[in-house]
């Protein structure tokens, strides 16, 4: 196990209190090759010992048992034996074993600093951090230079989420010893998990040259980059790693989760199968198997590419597969990117959640409460799931229908995420929010029980499908009632999920037949949004990096959205428009750009590429605010188009042309139109698409009388009280609960 794998600085193993370098390492540098014995180990017991501490550093572990135990033979209670004993039981993964020789060690001599410590260590390894602080403290009394010590503490604290503390052990090892790599390394992990991601970098970069060799240093440096957005960094991270470490099939698999989340699919998909050669998994053979891209080269690649994902998916159900145990990591980041191609995702969705109950049977799981009868002597105890408390577009669509339904008398509210609830400006949505918050673990099966403790009678997902914890929580049934809300406006294919609440504003006449779960139509924008306030001046285009002249056609949504059917309409809009420029937005980190431009060049003329512009990913509002202002038209994407970015856009009052398409995802805009009373907004087909895009360019009075209609109806959105008060009134009539049976959804 890499956890006792002895360093140069490290307390020596056979106990001598001396650093590993200053004792038996020189013994190794040394030493003459073992004479090779007749008959098994020969010699004196002391002869023994350092031959089985010379074989230990060496890595031979078997000859180095046997040696101890010809010791203990004649010398029962012998504690250096019997402390090398459970060293070679913990590095080969039996440390209930290990800390049985040790403890027998400590017996004989229960002063050894490097006894407890080691002891402490194995109690890590079993997951018993408590009594490992026990003896790691214990260590520290003996001697407070135990470098060692001091870092396994930290390691112990940080298990316990005590960060602060742990902070402070690794600093303290850092005082002795301030280039010792696994000090710097603890130290990085801690940083990392309290979000100070900047410091960690700088701890880790430092790890990283103190131990060049070190996997875990190199590991946490790309992970803390990635964490950063500064994804080029950690692929050169990743590439190291699995250089370092090629025959380690973890390292693979984070070289594969970077490409892919790079939008680099087929490299990712060679990653993920070499990861899978090495050690064959569920979780590894699902991700080999179901990689999608963000950006697809073109039309006809998308379509080979989502026959393919079906083709394996159908292929995994039909194969014979043992029952797993659950792993976080088989989460499907195409889950996601499924919504993005214009199809019907609900029979794949489906299937997926049927392969994933199939691997990982754990995953239905009940909560005590719900087989109960309801108790009726109390509010109605609702739960909101959320994986975005903090400054993002789901927490500012949802947090006014938090607080106005924490104000309602009958309710109890329970704002739940695995994120912390930010302080200062992140915390902005939820600033005014008054009812009870509660952070789960970020660790499925405590997340299940911390979410069931709570004996909700309803549950509500806002945003479920777009991470790991809340899809693998939506298989569970942990409230009477359980219902999904549209921060990711697409079914879940999940069979304990009941409820999907919409709008008949944006759905199709045969909506239903797209969702797993029962459609709850309102007849309001299922969303509410605090108006931007707006600068007193916006920026001149000049000052923004635009051209001075012609019109902008500006696509503010994220560079996934943009289909290869939209190209044409780009290319139509700039010939329509030959003093046009449409103005797309890069990604904050990843390279998605690219990967469309050169679609582009495939599909637009060069003499129009000219003038396609893509600006860098625009974090200040008010500067946001204002290119959406100067935009003559806003472009609303096929298939999955504009969604919580509309707030800016309707702040500012400019018009927008959108093409409603099948599925809700698509037709978010033709809602927004609907609500704003301006669907002279709204195209038949991708040309009449292009012409009113144009038309309203092109045309200050339709313009002007298009803007007055979206500020004279904006505040339905802004002050959306139709939809607050419809989702308070289907919440207290409690339809399906609480005491209701869970309904199973799934065959609509």
């Amino acid at each position: 196990m890499s956890s006792i794998k002895v360093g140069r600085n490290d307390a020596c193993p056979c106990g001598s209190g001396k650093k590993h370098k200053q004792c038996c390492l020189q013994v190794r540098q040394q030493a003459a090759p073992l004479p090779k014995t007749q008959g098994g180990a020969m010699g004196s017991p002391a002869e023994l010992l350092s031959q089985a501490i010379q074989l230990f550093v060496q890595g031979h572990d078997e000859a180095a048992a046997s040696r101890c135990q010809a010791v203990l033979q004649r010398v029962p209670s012998q504690p250096d034996a019997l402390h090398l004993c459970g060293l070679i039981g913990l590095r080969q993964g039996r440390p209930l074993e290990a800390l049985q020789f040790i403890d027998r060690a400590l017996s004989s001599e229960p002063a050894n600093d490097t006894m407890h410590s080691n002891r402490g260590i194995v109690l890590q390894a079993l997951g018993r951090h408590e009594e490992a602080l026990t003896s790691l403290r214990r260590a520290l009394d003996l001697d407070p230079r135990g470098i060692a010590a001091w870092t396994h503490q930290g390691l112990s604290l940080m298990a316990l989420l005590r960060l602060d503390e742990a902070e402070l052990s690794f600093r303290a090892g850092l005082d002795l010893a301030p280039s010792d790599a696994a000090a710097l390394n603890g130290l990085g992990q801690c940083l990392l998990r309290a979000g100070r991601l900047d410091e960690a970098a700088r701890v880790l970069t430092q790890a990283c040259i103190a131990d060049p060799q070190s996997v875990t240093a190199r590991t946490n440096l790309g992970v803390v980059h990635a964490a950063l957005g500064r994804h080029e960094e950690a692929l050169v991270d990743f590439q190291q790693l699995v250089a370092l470490a090629p025959d380690r099939a973890e390292s693979w698999d984070r070289l594969g989760g970077l490409l892919q989340e790079m939008g680099e699919a087929e490299p990712a998909r060679d990653a993920f199968t070499r990861a899978y050669q090495l050690e064959p998994q569920p979780a590894r053979l699902l991700r080999k198997s179901l990689v999608l891209s963000h950006v697809h080269r073109s039309l006809e690649s998308m379509r080979e590419e989502r026959q393919q994902f079906e083709a394996q998916l159908e292929a995994l159900l039909a194969a014979p597969a043992a029952p797993a145990e659950f792993d976080m990591s088989s989460f499907l980041p195409g889950i996601f990117s499924l919504a993005y191609q214009g199809d019907d995702v609900l029979p794949a969705l489906r299937k997926l959640a049927t392969l994933y109950l199939k691997l990982f049977p754990g995953l239905a799981w009940t909560a005590p409460h719900v087989t109960r009868p309801a108790d009726g002597g109390r509010g109605l105890r609702i739960g909101f799931f959320t994986s975005y408390v903090h400054d993002h577009a789901v927490a500012h669509c949802f947090a006014p229908l938090m607080q106005a339904l924490v104000e309602n008398a009958g309710f109890e509210i329970h704002l739940i995420s695995h994120r912390q609830l930010p302080l200062g400006e992140g915390r902005r949505p939820y600033a005014g929010y008054t009812g009870r918050f509660v952070e789960v673990s970020d660790r499925l099966t405590d997340a299940r029980q911390e979410i069931a403790a709570l004996e909700l009678d309803i549950l509500v997902y806002q945003d479920i499908g777009m991470e790991a914890l809340s899809y693998f929580l939506g298989f569970a049934r942990l409230a009477r009632l359980q219902c999904v809300m549209g921060g990711h406006p697409v079914t879940t294919g999940l069979p304990e999920m009941d409820v999907h609440l919409s709008s008949s504003l944006g759905e199709p006449d045969d909506a239903q037949a797209h969702y797993s779960e029962r459609l709850v139509m309102l007849d309001a924008i299922p969303a509410s949004c605090e108006q931007p306030t707006l600068p007193s001046r916006f920026k001149s285009k000049l000052e923004l990096g635009l051209p001075s002249e012609g019109n902008l056609y500006v696509c503010p949504v994220m560079l996934q959205k943009i289909h290869p059917d939209f190209d044409r309409a780009v290319a139509g809009i700039l010939e329509a428009d030959p003093h046009g420029y449409v103005v797309f937005f890069k990604h904050a980190s990843l390279p998605l750009d690219r990967h469309l431009r050169s679609r582009f060049e495939q599909t637009i003329a060069p003499e129009l590429r000219e003038r396609v512009l893509f600006l860098p990913w625009v974090r200040n509002r008010d500067d946001f605010a204002a290119i959406n202002a100067l935009a003559a038209v806003i472009l609303d994407p096929f298939h999955f188009g504009i969604g919580s970015t509309a707030a800016t856009t309707m702040a500012v009052a400019t018009p927008f042309v959108t093409l409603p398409g099948k599925f809700l995802r698509g037709r978010v805009g033709l809602a927004y139109a609907r609500m704003l009373e301006v669907e002279a907004c709204v195209a038949i087909d991708a040309a009449d698409y292009v012409r009113k895009a144009v038309q309203i360019a092109c045309d200050p009075a339709l313009r002007d009388r298009l803007s007055a209609g979206i500020q004279e109806n904006r505040s339905r959105f802004f002050d959306n009280q139709a939809y607050l008060a419809q989702i308070r009134g289907y919440l207290a009539s409690g339809r399906e609960g609480p005491g209701a049976a869970p309904r199973k959804l799934m065959d609509n």
